[in-house]
């Protein structure tokens, strides 16, 4: 058996994190309850002793993980932080620079790049079905996985980029240096990247096993980002997050500007939330199944409100399908269908009119609001609303509270 080696560093001594044992791949919803067993794949998270980066040593291949695939894009989940990325953007190179974005998907930002005026915007996606979307916003589409060789591709063809931009998709990559090469081939000297991740500091300091997901190999704080893109010589020069999908960390680099003198101390704290996230996951479990159980015992229906990737890891990685009583999620299309794994039928919000109990919130904790206004008559009659994904304020009504305010 090959060793592994850190996708960031290369190092190969690791720690392991959390095992949820053979897991279902989150996506895939079942259209009937029984049927051939489902494929599962070993789902656990282990700590790079090197760097720090929290990471998946055996990912599902992309054969197996990629068949079928719902074709589940960008344009359907509200991004109001578009317009801040698109403003620091701004602040940095001219409307006739070149852009090119990794892993643009349908096209969502291509076109928010587009309409504020940049003309040079380029797209690199693999998917076929997603560029048919991207062309319409009349950018440029290079239609593969991004490497050294299309990167010069680019170049010769459009020149070199002035910035590189890529949003929820380095978590995705599993040859992080490989990908820095090829940005470094792509940038002109000076050149700016600008990389969206989702940010693993919150789930870790509440034990929420959700945000691990079999698509993602790499799991970044800040500190384990910024190291990385400084050691393949990105100067970070600001760091943003915003409130989406659970936590969205920015990070603005330059290529060839100034490195922090040492991070060391940062990582080390990352490692040490790192190393507690196994005890506050099975403090998370205790309390929210107690909460579940005592409901059972008090005659009150369980509800769980959201279907999505996150849902589906937190019910099969607690194991809480015995205690749930009906699942409900808005997307018509997901409605009637079951969940993965729990094998839970799928249902409409109206499964909450009349009902007695509580409902605890699997979505985005942006969204916990929205979602109880428009059930105010399930609370009209009695009815609860909690929020099992970090960091929702609400999750403090099950008494899961954090291990530390945070690592900044």
């Amino acid at each position: 058996m090959t060793t592994p080696s850190c996708n960031s560093c290369g190092a190969g001594r690791f720690e392991k994190l959390v095992d949820l044992g053979p897991t279902p791949i989150a996506h895939r919803f079942l259209d009937q309850p029984a049927g051939p067993g489902e494929f599962r794949h070993p789902m656990v998270a282990h700590l790079c002793e090197g760097c720090g980066l929290v990471q998946i040593l055996d990912p599902i291949p992309p054969e197996q993980l990629y068949r079928d695939y719902n074709f589940c894009f960008t344009a359907w989940k509200p991004q109001p932080h578009m317009a801040d990325e698109i403003s620091l953007m701004k602040s940095k190179i001219g409307p006739a620079d070149t852009i090119v974005e990794l892993g643009s998907n349908d096209g969502t930002f291509l076109g928010e790049m587009r309409k504020a005026g940049f003309s040079g915007v380029i797209g690199v996606e693999p998917n076929r079905v997603a560029n048919e979307q991207s062309r319409k916003t009349g950018a440029a589409i290079y239609e593969g996985f991004f490497s050294e060789e299309l990167a010069g591709r680019i170049v010769s063809e459009k020149g070199p980029a002035s910035l590189v931009v890529s949003r929820q998709v380095v978590e995705h990559i599993i040859d992080l240096r490989g990908l820095a090469r090829g940005i470094m081939r792509l940038l002109r000297p000076g050149g700016w990247l600008m990389l969206e991740v989702p940010d693993f500091e919150s789930p870790m300091l509440y034990g929420d096993v959700s945000s691990l997901w079999e698509e993602h190999v790499n799991y970044f704080t800040e500190a384990t980002f910024c190291d990385f893109l400084e050691r393949e010589g990105f100067g970070v020069t600001e760091v943003r997050r915003y409130p989406f999908s659970g936590g969205a960390l920015l990070v603005l680099a330059r290529l060839g500007a100034p490195v922090k003198a040492s991070r060391r101390g940062e990582l080390e704290a990352s490692k040490a939330v790192a190393r507690g996230f196994d005890a506050q996951a099975r403090a998370f479990r205790e309390k929210f199944t107690a909460r579940l159980k005592a409901n059972r015992a008090a005659g009150r229906l369980n509800f769980l409100y959201g279907t999505g990737c996150r849902a589906n890891m937190l019910v099969n990685g607690f194991k809480l399908h015995d205690l749930l009583d009906r699942v409900i999620d808005d997307q018509p299309e997901k409605q009637g269908l079951y969940m993965p794994g729990s094998k839970l039928k799928i249902e409409s919000g109206a499964a909450l009119k009349d009902a007695v109990g509580d409902c605890f919130l699997a979505v985005n904790a942006e969204n916990d609001e929205k979602v109880i206004a428009k059930h105010a008559a399930f609370v009209a009659n009695g009815g609860r609303f909690f929020s099992v994904n970090a960091p929702s304020p609400r999750l403090k009504d099950l008494a899961i509270e954090p291990a530390a305010p945070s690592l900044r």
